[in-house]
Order: C-alpha cells, then structure tokens, then sequence
C-alpha cells in the first residue's frame, strides 16, 4: 500500500540547511532550537516563542561553535556582526519550514511545524548512534497481544499499535549488531591502542554488553516466549474466524471497509514476521560480538608484546652517534645494553599458549511430553500451511480451470487447509490491485476481475473473481 509521498507533509528545500559549508552549524542550531524551545513536554502554548528568544539561542550556538562557520559563497564572513549572522541562518530555517512565523499585533512568535519537530527528532535518534533502549518492551508486546485475543472487538486499534512496537522491536535488535559493527570498523582506522581499548571498555561494555546484550540474553530473552507468542498470533487471531471478523469489523472503523482486511493481515503478517526471525536476529548478533571481542584480543595481544621502549632507546642512541661521533666518545652515550637492564630470559614473554578445546560431553537426552511435541508439530504445520507461494497459486488455477479458458474463484475445490488459505490469499491480493507487483508470473498468464456479487459456500464469502486466462499476447 502506498504511502503518501514525503515532500506532501515537508517542504521540498527542508534538507538544504543541512548541506553546503553551514550544514554542522545549522543542525547545531536546529538541535538546540528544538530541545530547548520546541519538544518541552510542559509546553502547552499554542502561539509559539517569542522572535527574539529563537534569536538568541541561534547567537548562542554560533558564539559556542565559532570553527563551524565556513561562510558560503556570497555568504556573510566570520568577521560579520554576530546579529547579523544569526539573523540571516534565522532567515533560512523560516524559508526551508523548520521554523514558522505567526504575528500576535505587534509580536512575532516562532513555532516549530509539526512535521519538521517529527523529522528533527527522527534525526536526533539517528545522532545518538543506535535506537534508545526499550526496557520491557518485548513483555508489552505479551501482554498486548494476549489482550487484543481476550477482546478483539475493542482492541482492533491495539494490534495496529502491537505491530508498529514488534517492527520497533526488531529495528531495536539490528540497531545492537549495528553499533557492534561500528566499533568493529572503527579498529581498522584507529592506530591507537589505548583508544581502541578504551571504546571497548566505554562503548560496548558499558553500553552494548551490560546494558542491551546481558538483557536480551538473560531475563528478556525474547526466545523464552517466541513460540508462545507465534501460537497466539497464528491460532487465535490468524486461523480464528471469530476473532478475525470481530477484528476487521474493528479495522473497518480505522481505515475504512475497502483497506481493512489488506491493513489487517498486513499486522498479523508483520508480527508473524517478527517472531519468527528473533532467533536468526540473536544470531547474527552473537556473530559480529564474536568478531568484535577476537579483534580487541588482538590489538590487546599486539600492545602487550610490542617492544616500544627499547626502539625508543636504540633510535636515541642512533641520533646521538650521528650528530656527536666525531667530538664525544661512543661509551658516553646511555644504552640499554650497558646502562639499562640486560635481556635476560626472565624478561622475554612467553609464547601464547593455544585454547584447548574443552572435551565434548555427553548430553543425556531427556524425554519430550508427547502433549508438548504434538502442540508443536500442530502450530509447525499450521504455519506451514499458512505459507503461499506463487508457484502455489499457479498450480491452483491450473487444477481448477483445467482445460476451461475462464472460471469463478467461489467455485474452486477447497480440499484441504492449504487450498483454503491459497484461495483467500489470492483473493486478497485482487481485492487490493496487488496482484501485478506480488504475483508477475500469475499476472503474465491470468486475467483477474473482482465483481461486485457477494457470494458463498460452506468454507468462505467473498465478492466473486472472475479468472481467465490470457490469449497470446494480451497484456493487461
């Protein structure tokens, strides 16, 4: 489903601030504008700040970061009045809508639009480095999911809420394997032992390993109620005709009768999407941890073996002779052979000794309860058969149409729970013109028309589809 276009809601120029020689100054200014005037959680004001307190918070960061005003060409220099500078930076977060205007007799009041506090703050998360933490948002996400099944007639807007925070969620766990890839890209260009080492102990144990990783491992291990949440989603809301109706009914009043049932299985297909991939997240966050913790060993090992002091004092020494050789004596000059402590055996580092590789255990293998297994094996195949492929539509239209150029999808066989779920799905996808995008090879070879008729059997009640397949060169 398309959304609206970006530039609808923004201005066309709004990035121009943030480009060209100004642009670290001007994101100064408008980070600052928007913490200090614009995101207050106690303002309730409906006209805005005053003209000239905007003024003197942009004066206020120019003043704190002079080396940031690298003039444009036909811009103001450094040398300029700062009034007129700030002035002139106002002038252009006004034109480019970050900031907006409005006149109260004879005050001029400034305002932050809407739109331009949503992406300043979007830009703001971005800054940080990596998503805020979101403590206990995967048992929010339980309790919401188990009280959109206790009433789905009135909590129809909470699984649009559910499935923006499961995204989220997701998003959260990229954002740690993408802060450890940061700092595992930053070795390569560090040359500094002591300031890798310190982002080790700074950057990701504090931040990444304590504070999200130990978490995710330990008390909020979202694998402890994965399967939970994938029975829940898959048996009492997806499979769930009573559910599932009670919850369109809800999203027709969102979203209107034509776009509730795409909007609804669009959440059910993301939170199913979500639950599912948890363990492929987890793992790829081990993967790059591992790879980050063998790099830091590494540059640990090379700063605790390389012999700094003794070059130092041999290239001493090397300068000395070079620069005094012919007026003072070669034994005058300090060494560390005769000066300093000899080498000696105890002074050489020993060798690393290699990992061992712990012996294998045997794992005594603990018998399964036949109930839990078969639970299992239920919702695997319930999931199994939820799953459409193309392939798997062409092979229905095939067997239904047969030999016949033409037919209605009412009247395909539904013999079993995969020709059903093949059946809606196709339906769906016509309902909502998406056939071309999500089904080429189908669309290539088969004509689709929803028709206006209500129509049912004892398994659906859908508007009917009329199939049929394409001549030799039609197109539609």
């Amino acid at each position: 489903m398309d959304t609206h276009h970006l530039f609808d809601r923004l201005q066309e120029n709004v990035f121009r601030p943030l480009t060209g020689s100004l642009g670290r100054l001007n994101w100064r200014v408008i980070e600052r504008l928007h913490s200090s005037l614009f995101d207050e959680p106690g303002d309730t004001g409906g006209i805005g700040r005053p003209r000239s307190e905007t003024i003197r918070i942009i004066e206020a960061v120019i003043e704190r970061y002079p080396a940031l005003w690298l003039p444009e060409e036909g811009g103001p220099a450094p040398e300029t009045p700062l009034n007129v500078r700030s002035n002139q930076l106002y002038g252009r977060l006004i034109e480019t809508g970050w900031l907006q205007e409005e006149r109260r007799g004879y005050h001029v009041f400034v305002s932050m639009p809407h739109t331009a506090s949503q992406l300043a703050a979007a830009l703001l998360e971005i800054a940080e480095g990596r998503p805020l933490i979101m403590s206990g948002k995967l048992k929010a996400i339980r309790a919401a999911v188990h009280s959109v099944v206790d009433d789905p007639t009135n909590n129809a807007d909470a699984l649009v809420e559910l499935a923006k925070d499961a995204v989220r969620f997701a998003r959260h766990l990229r954002g740690i394997r993408g802060a450890i890839k940061i700092l595992y890209d930053e070795i390569r260009t560090q040359t500094s032992a002591r300031e890798v080492i310190g982002r080790f102990f700074d950057d990701f144990l504090k931040e990444i390993l304590i504070r999200d990783y130990t978490a995710i491992k330990t008390t909020d291990n979202p694998l402890a109620i994965r399967d939970e949440l994938l029975d829940i989603v898959t048996g009492k809301i997806r499979f769930h005709q009573d559910n599932l109706a009670k919850l369109t009914a809800g999203y027709m009043k969102i979203y209107g009768a034509s776009a509730a049932q795409v909007n609804l299985y669009r959440d059910i297909t993301r939170l199913e999407q979500v639950f599912d991939n948890i363990e492929a997240q987890l793992d790829a966050i081990d993967h790059m941890k591992v790879m980050y913790e063998r790099r830091i060993d590494t540059v640990i090992d090379y700063a605790k073996r390389s012999p700094r002091q003794t070059g130092l004092m041999l290239q001493q020494v090397v300068d000395a002779i070079a620069q005094r050789a012919e007026s003072v004596a070669i034994a005058e000059f300090p060494s560390p052979f005769t000066v300093k402590e000899h080498f000696g055996e105890e002074r050489l580092y020993k060798p690393k000794r290699q990992r061992q590789a712990p012996a294998p255990r045997a794992i005594k293998p603990r018998p399964v309860d036949p109930a839990v297994l078969a639970k299992a094996q239920k919702a695997r195949a319930a999931r199994q058969a939820a799953k459409v492929e193309e392939e798997d539509i062409i092979n229905l239209l095939e067997a239904n149409l047969g030999s016949s150029r033409s037919g209605k999808l009412i009247q395909f066989k539904i013999t079993n729970i995969s020709d059903y779920f093949r059946v809606v799905h196709l339906h769906r996808l016509v309902s909502a013109g998406l056939v071309k995008d999500k089904l080429p090879n189908v669309n290539a070879r088969f004509v689709m028309t929803l028709t206006k008729d209500f129509v049912e059997n004892e398994m659906i009640g859908i508007n009917d589809v009329v199939v049929q397949v394409k001549r030799r060169g039609e197109t539609c």
